[in-house]
């Protein structure tokens, strides 16, 4: 994985950007993309498949003018103990053919690689103003029929700022990508039987005790036919700071 850190320098009253990426040793990659889950799936929940299974809906593609654009995923960057414990939840409902990344905190599912100096530098710049943060698992929640998302608290730092590049990026964002922020981790999806819906949602509201983490980074990841790869880092500069996120 790479780290995203710039620094500015100054040559005889001209400012220049020097821009750096940083190999992270593999102990300290996240679990999302091309890296397994912590925990092995453990569902044989039934789900539907086409051939198409991974081919993006309209209004999940970006608006651009290029064929086969690449689509790069933005998320937030989790400590070690929330991702594992996160994860193997999800890990342990999500359909096992379907578990292509771990779980996660998503801002934006489809950006255009064709604009990706660009976005990397305007998320850059969202970073460097960031202070890390943090938050909280709730109650788990119904999405729609064949799905159960987990809720999370104290997500206010980062809803200003995907507002903020929401207007910034309005041109070239998905349908999808335009709609209101309403951070979640997804822990089963995709599954038709209401019973096995049902008891994941039941199991999780009884037996999975709340958990606290911080927000370290933004995460960005190529997109590669359902996996997330190459992620790079974008930390955020100014010092850990504690919210209360049971207000």
């Amino acid at each position: 994985m790479l780290v995203f850190s710039r620094s500015l320098t100054r040559y005889g009253g001209i400012t220049s950007r020097m821009t750096s990426f940083t190999k992270l040793p593999g102990s300290m990659l996240p679990s999302i993309g091309d890296q397994q889950p912590k925990s092995s799936p453990a569902s044989s929940a039934p789900f539907s498949s086409t051939s198409s299974e991974y081919q993006r809906r309209d209004a999940h593609k970006t608006h651009t003018d290029v064929k086969d654009e690449e689509h790069y995923v933005l998320t937030l960057h989790l400590d070690d103990e929330m991702d594992s414990a996160v994860s193997a939840l999800r890990a342990k409902y999500f359909p096992a053919e379907r578990l292509k990344v771990a779980a996660h905190i998503c801002l934006f599912r489809a950006l255009p690689g064709s604009l990706l100096a660009e976005i990397r530098d305007d998320i850059f710049e969202e970073a460097r103003h960031m202070s890390s943060f943090t938050i909280r698992t709730g109650e788990p929640f119904r999405m729609g029929n064949n799905g159960v998302g987990l809720s999370v608290s104290g997500l206010g730092p980062v809803e200003g700022v995907t507002r903020h590049l929401q207007k910034k990026w309005c041109k070239v964002l998905s349908q999808q990508d335009r709609g209101r922020f309403r951070g979640h981790f997804t822990i089963m999806n995709k599954v038709h039987d209401k019973e096995i819906v049902e008891k994941c949602l039941q199991e999780v509201r009884d037996e999975f005790p709340s958990c606290e983490g911080t927000v370290q980074a933004f995460c960005l990841w190529r997109y590669d036919h359902g996996y997330w790869k190459d992620a790079e880092l974008f930390r955020f500069s100014h010092q850990f700071h504690h919210m209360d996120v049971h207000q």
